[in-house]
């Protein structure tokens, strides 16, 4: 094994380390309680909503954590450089390795870089379609009991035909009663 290949097992060693530390598999309990939180924030009715609420939960999880893995990833790769820096003052070592750190021919943060502005957009439009779904389904449901509420049945109006038809000729009755001329006998 050369050398070469040694530091690009070592790379994908990193990198290995730094996904498996913040996959939801590694911390199922947190991961959970994490996806929890967001079934009780947007309450989903139906297949749908569910599985947009898994994937906004999902991205959530991720976004948060690629930080943590960019400094993970960082980190190895100064541990790496710092060894071919040599000056005299630790602070200007730290700062050389960290800027060679960035010069890394792995590419893998500007690949991180690419994976998070896709999980952002994912999110976004994810959120977004939830809402217009939660939306719409609202909308149906308040019509529903705007229907239901609105009507002799809920008023306690409800009579059969017959008695339907006694009451309206009574009330044109009373009606023609109090337009009727007023005589005094």
């Amino acid at each position: 094994m050369t050398k070469t290949s040694r530091k690009k097992l070592s790379a994908l060693n990193a990198l290995s380390l730094a996904l498996s530390s913040v996959a939801p598999e590694t911390d199922l309990p947190a991961y959970e309680h994490h996806t929890k939180q967001y079934f009780e924030d947007c309450q989903p009715a139906g297949p749908v909503e569910i599985h947009l609420v898994k994937v906004i939960a999902r991205n959530a999880w991720w976004l948060r954590r690629i930080p943590n893995i960019e400094t993970i990833l960082l980190n190895a790769a100064m541990d790496k450089r710092q060894e071919s820096v040599s000056a005299d003052q630790p602070e200007i070592d730290s700062r050389l390795a960290l800027a060679l750190a960035f010069c890394d021919p792995g590419k893998v943060l500007d690949k991180l870089s690419l994976h998070h502005e896709r999980l952002s957009i994912l999110f976004g439009k994810s959120v977004k379609q939830l809402h217009k779904i939660q939306a719409d389904r609202r909308a149906v449901e308040k019509k529903q009991m705007q229907d239901a509420a609105c009507g002799p049945a809920h008023d306690g109006f409800v009579l059969s035909a017959g008695k339907n038809e006694t009451r309206v000729r009574r009330n044109d009755r009373l009606k023609q009663a109090w337009n009727a001329p007023y005589y005094r006998a």
